[in-house]
């Protein structure tokens, strides 16, 4: 495998958002980090969210959005469960390759993923599945229709879904440039 780009060595502060779809329950998006640790992070960079103890603060904590971080997959059952096993995840990415010389601890990096729910995890393996088994076994007319099935576990064509995830992906990408300490593009006023 291609070595990544080096790093910019000139970034003081680095804020990264991760967004993905298909985890977790409709209409919710849950914030991810690796650590604990990057939890107290987390609650500066995005202080609406999360309270001093690493829970949700306010309205937040009734349906808009949740916390976590990879919890042990073995035992959880929450959005993060298994990331523990995966390799490559963003907070690696900022940890190892794009800002090394940049921590949570004195924080100056906020790395996270956004999680936005669509359907329950089980349909989105069971579509996986189903397209895979098409796209390699099947004819045309059924690859495409377990093709549409498998994207709409990724998108909802559903108004108010899609209203709220550009409402808090725009909250978000305010909050990051707060934390930069950079003034949002007109746009996004």
């Amino acid at each position: 495998a291609a070595e990544p780009p080096p790093p910019p060595a000139a970034a003081e502060r680095l804020a990264f958002v991760d967004v993905h779809t298909g985890l977790g329950p409709p209409g919710v998006d849950t914030l991810l980090t690796s650590t604990d640790a990057e939890m107290g992070v987390i609650g500066r960079f995005f202080p609406e969210e999360v309270d001093g103890s690493g829970g949700l603060r306010g309205s937040l904590a009734d349906s808009s959005a949740a916390v976590e971080t990879s919890g042990d997959s073995s035992t959880g059952s929450g959005v993060a469960a298994g990331y523990d096993l995966t390799r490559g995840d963003s907070q690696n990415y900022c940890s190892y390759w794009l800002a090394p010389h940049l921590t949570y601890k004195d924080s100056t990096r906020a790395c996270i993923t956004q999680e936005f729910g669509t359907v329950p995890g089980v349909v989105v393996a069971l579509s996986a599945i189903q397209e895979n088994a098409a796209f390699h076994n099947g004819p045309e007319h059924l690859t495409e229709a377990y093709r549409q099935r498998y994207k709409g576990c990724f998108v909802l064509d559903q108004g108010s879904w899609k209203t709220g995830v550009v409402r808090r992906g725009v909250k978000l990408v305010m909050q990051a440039l707060a934390f930069l300490g950079e003034k949002p593009p007109a746009a996004l006023l």
